[in-house]
């Protein structure tokens, strides 16, 4: 196995919520993502690296997997490098206004400049930036 992930997932409350999140609040892209509105219960969105975003209905689990998952039991961070600074700051505030919840202001920390939010269903993002290794954390 290649060590790399392909897939993230996470287990949501509310669909329409969250695609609203996502895609109006933190601009992922839409192109070819189901409508909610469907039935469907889940909404894929395909990211620049070819990593793919997944957003699944909480209750749908109980049906695939035979068991549920408690509400806020994520148990992990998802991570995202900001271009400066400034980004981290505009990123954290357009996640607000979006609905979601600043879990750590932006601060100056050994590894960068980094802030955490909350998604509305509670999944935790650190938004960071690191100008020592700004060369690095950008796309090739």
């Amino acid at each position: 196995m290649r060590p790399r992930i392909n897939i993230v997932t996470l287990l949501v409350e509310d669909l329409d919520r969250s695609l609203i999140f996502y895609r109006d609040g933190l601009g992922f892209p839409t192109e070819g993502i189901a409508d909610p509105a469907d039935g469907g219960d889940h909404i894929l969105f395909e990211l620049e690296d070819g990593t793919s975003f997944v957003l699944l209905l909480r209750s749908s689990v109980a049906e695939l997997y035979g068991s549920s998952v408690p509400s806020g039991s994520s148990g992990c961070i998802l991570s995202h490098y900001a271009e400066s600074a400034d980004d981290v700051d505009e990123i954290l505030q357009d996640a607000v206004i979006a609905g979601g919840e600043i879990a750590v202001e932006p601060v100056d920390l050994p590894w960068g400049y980094a802030g955490y939010f909350k998604d509305p269903d509670g999944h935790l993002w650190e938004i960071m930036w690191n100008s020592d290794e700004e060369e690095e954390l950008q796309p090739a």
